[in-house]
């Protein structure tokens, strides 16, 4: 007996890779604001999350099979794999050193 490949967010069998800090610009702030890239691997193919906050709001920027996917689609596949590793809900937490 095998178990179904779980679909998340419209991809098939989804496994979460890398995650790490980036710089990133945003066209709407003046300066340079970090954030995480998220690497993962689907049926369907590669790809990556790179999420931003500015304030309250979190921008989402896909990339590989996730490329033109809406921000809705790309929040609830970060959600379901940083969830799933425990990961914090949100970065923007004073980070010293």
């Amino acid at each position: 007996m095998t178990a179904e490949p779980k679909s998340i967010a419209g991809l098939t069998n989804v496994q979460r890779g890398e995650m790490h800090r980036v710089a990133l610009r945003l066209r709407t702030a003046t300066v340079t604001l970090s954030g995480w890239r998220l690497e993962l691997k689907s049926v369907e193919g590669h790809g990556a999350i790179t999420r931003a906050e500015n304030g309250t709001i979190s921008y989402y920027r896909g990339e590989g099979v996730l490329l033109g996917a809406s921000q809705e689609r790309m929040a609830e596949l970060w959600q379901a794999l940083t969830a799933a590793a425990g990961e914090p809900e949100s970065d923007s937490g004073l980070q010293l050193g």
